[in-house]
């Protein structure tokens, strides 16, 4: 069972992207058991996109446009944490959505720094109180390499996409959560 971060890449046929250009829905599919309704978003994300600004997707791939900063709400339940590592710049500060209607922004805009890695975990009291068992896995475009195999983790574990110290940015990314 597994929701995906919206934008149709990787997302189960059956987990329904519903929000259109305002936003890229993160749906969480047959989750009843948890007490969550299958058409609950868990969170809404946006990027800013080189050359386009602020896009209801998780980047673009085929346009060799690099992924500036990510803005997550959280709608659900499940608490996420990301941390970017921008050229120039380094490994920046890690912030958590801690609660529902939170939103966080990694990333810069107005610099035309890429995002060249993230880490992305949930919080592990976040996935105690809707049940435990919450999987988070992702994967990444990056410029010359392509889609990267998913990456699996659980809850309080941290994910990295991307690379560091290649100047190699990272022009989208997906990911979902599941039981």
């Amino acid at each position: 069972l597994a929701a995906g971060l919206g934008g149709g890449w990787a997302v189960p046929a059956h987990a329904d992207v519903y929000c259109g250009e305002e936003c890229a829905k993160i749906n969480i599919t047959h989750m009843a058991s948890l007490g969550i309704n299958e058409r609950s978003p868990v969170f809404s994300v946006n990027t800013h996109v080189q050359y386009r600004g602020w896009i209801g997707a998780k980047g673009t791939t085929g346009e060799s446009l690099r992924l500036e900063a990510i803005r997550v709400k959280q709608e659900g339940a499940l608490n996420l944490c990301l941390r970017p590592y921008v050229s120039n710049i380094g490994w920046m500060a890690t912030q958590c959505t801690n609660g529902r209607g939170n939103t966080i922004t990694v990333g810069t805009t107005g610099r035309s720094l890429a995002i060249e890695a993230l880490e992305m975990r949930l919080t592990e009291g976040s996935c105690k109180a809707v049940g435990g068992r919450v999987v988070l896995h992702a994967n990444a475009h990056l410029a010359g390499i392509g889609w990267t195999p998913y990456q699996f983790v659980g809850c309080g574990q941290t994910l990295t996409l991307g690379t560091t110290g290649q100047r190699r940015r990272m022009e989208a990314f997906d990911a979902a959560i599941g039981i």
